[in-house]
């Protein structure tokens, strides 16, 4: 459990978590822009 929050706790992986978000951002944004 430790080591899992160790890894997590890494700035690449926290750069590549909001990387992630971001682009899952981007894609809930369009998707609502397309509904309209």
């Amino acid at each position: 459990m430790r080591a899992v929050m160790q890894i997590i706790n890494t700035p690449s992986c926290l750069s590549y978590l909001v990387n992630f978000v971001r682009k899952a951002n981007d894609q809930v944004s369009l998707m609502i822009l397309m509904s309209f």
